[in-house]
């Protein structure tokens, strides 16, 4: 995430930065005006969302029931 001293916050994934070779000149991530800068530089966590992780703890549950019954069966 870059934020810039007027404000302008950017918030990407570092997977979409691509990678360059040694004589290359680097990658540009944002365009500044003249006098603008960038005040702030972070890493934020990527975060799920919370219905994946209920539908994933109901799936979990429900395979853990499903195998109960089958190992109370035998």
């Amino acid at each position: 995430m870059l934020m810039t001293a007027s404000g302008v916050l950017i918030r990407m994934s570092s997977e979409s930065i691509s990678q360059t070779g040694r004589n290359t000149q680097g990658v540009k991530l944002i365009r500044l005006a003249e006098e603008e800068e960038v005040a702030t530089v972070a890493r934020v966590e990527k975060e799920e969302p919370e219905d994946d992780i209920e539908d994933q703890e109901a799936t979990e549950e429900h395979t853990d029931s499903t195998n109960s019954d089958e190992t109370t069966e035998e």
